[in-house]
């Protein structure tokens, strides 16, 4: 398997039933390359519309390879202090 289908309307619905505050999602790469994909980036940019949308703070996206991670906030962050440095 090399994709796997997230749909922003189940994600949400488990959330609102569950009254949740915000939402993190995670899921795996098993290759183990943590770069988001193309595919990837689109899903986290129709979650985050959805979250504002909804009201739901849009926590965080994670991807879980091998030995490492990468987080899209903490990436988002990085390059914020980048360019505030700049």
């Amino acid at each position: 398997m090399s994709e796997c289908s997230v749909y922003p309307d189940r994600v949400f619905r488990r959330a609102l039933l569950q009254s949740v505050n915000g939402i993190a999602v995670v899921h795996n790469h098993p290759s183990g390359n943590v770069e988001p994909s193309s595919a990837d980036i689109a899903m986290i940019k129709r979650l985050e519309k959805g979250s504002r949308i909804l009201g739901i703070t849009f926590l965080d996206f994670l991807i879980v390879g091998r030995s490492s991670y990468y987080s899209w906030r903490e990436n988002q962050a990085f390059h914020k202090n980048e360019e505030e440095k700049s």
